[in-house]
């Protein structure tokens, strides 16, 4: 069985991989996979001509549980049952989302770094959170873009089972 520090970098891996090939997608860009950085950001991929980007990754949930749950399927465990702790998920949700991004900003990064909060919600709806994140002011960062990398319900978002959206924070733009 692989160590939590190994599942949490193919974790990463795997987020900065989805999030890198829908920004290739939609900016007409040619962003692969450089290297992972060994400190922060977390990963650093690269276009032909050399142009890196920083990508740091981390995960919001909806709480302790929450995070066992996940966690503990990943790892395989047995005897794995999803426990709420009662509240309102989506704040609960949003809140760990800005008590997150807010701790990232205060840290130093590359200018050119996007953030990547990802987030598996069973209960909140992506417009949803796109519209409570939207009531939040973020700290001045030097982040190039911050998104929650997501994969919602199939049942209110027209989703396929397999897709993941990417909700802006601070949308990256090409200058």
């Amino acid at each position: 069985m692989e160590s939590h520090n190994e599942l949490k970098e193919l974790d990463e891996r795997a987020v900065g991989e989805r999030f890198v090939e829908w920004l290739n997608t939609k900016f007409g860009l040619k962003y692969t996979f450089l290297k992972r950085a060994g400190e922060a950001p977390d990963l650093v991929y690269a276009l032909p001509d050399s142009t890196e980007l920083f990508v740091e990754v981390t995960s919001a949930s909806y709480g302790r549980e929450y995070q066992k749950f996940i966690w503990g399927g990943i790892r395989s465990s047995e005897d794995q049952v999803l426990v709420t702790e009662g509240g309102d998920d989506d704040s609960r949700l949003v809140s760990d989302i800005v008590r997150i991004v807010d701790q990232k900003c205060n840290k130093r990064y590359e200018k050119h770094c996007i953030l990547v909060v990802s987030v598996t919600s069973f209960w909140t709806p992506a417009k949803t959170l796109a519209e409570l994140l939207s009531q939040h002011e973020f700290p001045e960062n030097n982040f190039a873009g911050i998104y929650v990398h997501g994969r919602f319900s199939r049942l209110d978002t027209g989703l396929k089972e397999n897709d993941y959206l990417m909700i802006p924070i601070k949308a990256y733009s090409i200058k």
